[in-house]
């Protein structure tokens, strides 16, 4: 059998789980933002543009799909849920941006590669 301060402990610690992946996704669209306010500079830095902004994108899905995935079900009884809501709340609107962020600078890479292409 499971003691309550067991129990307890496990839902604190996936709220801290939630709380560090919204300082992740506050960490990764503060990256996108500032990249978004850079300018482009030369052609090989578009390549490695793209693989990061492909890396920045695959950090902002793994940490919305480990929140996602929510507490174990035995803790779902300790966790303050309008707590989890809002904070989830959060996460989401990070991730939206961060979504619009990195549709912007894939916009900017491809009107780069177009540029590129019309000077050859």
């Amino acid at each position: 059998m499971v003691v309550v301060g067991e129990l307890q402990r496990g839902a604190d610690a996936w709220m801290m789980i939630l709380e560090m992946g919204y300082r992740r996704l506050q960490v990764t669209v503060g990256e996108l933002s500032l990249q978004s306010n850079e300018e482009p500079e030369v052609e090989r830095r578009v390549i490695s543009l793209a693989d990061w902004l492909k890396d920045m994108t695959d950090d902002m899905l793994e940490i919305i799909w480990e929140l996602e995935e929510g507490p174990d079900p035995q803790l779902e009884a300790c966790i303050d849920w309008r707590r989890v809501d809002g904070m989830m709340s959060y996460c989401y609107a990070l991730f939206d941006e961060g979504c619009n962020l990195r549709d912007m600078l894939e916009e900017r890479l491809e009107g780069d590669n177009d540029k590129d292409d019309e000077d050859l």
